[in-house]
């Protein structure tokens, strides 16, 4: 599931690259964006957290909460890599 959802990401990532470039000629087109990524960001992250400190409240598998902390991480930072 975690790769088919990257991969739609990728997907739709390759589309706004294009409409990115057209459109964000200057700081004053791209500021407002590069702030409401970044809050939209800070708010997953903090959500992520969120599901891993209740997993661990509620007695998942300490191994499990790893696995999956480290596939998000991994998810992000595979993505961001090279850019």
């Amino acid at each position: 599931m975690l790769a088919e959802q990257t991969a739609a990401a990728n997907r739709e990532a390759a589309d706004h690259a294009v409409e990115a470039a057209a459109w964000n000629t200057d700081e004053l087109h791209v500021q407002p964006g590069v702030q409401e990524v970044r809050r939209d960001v800070l708010a997953d992250v903090h959500y992520l957290e969120g599901l891993m400190i209740g997993a661990r409240r509620r007695g998942l598998d300490a191994e499990l909460t790893v696995l999956l902390a480290d596939a998000a991480r991994a998810t992000i930072t595979a993505r961001t890599a090279g850019h």
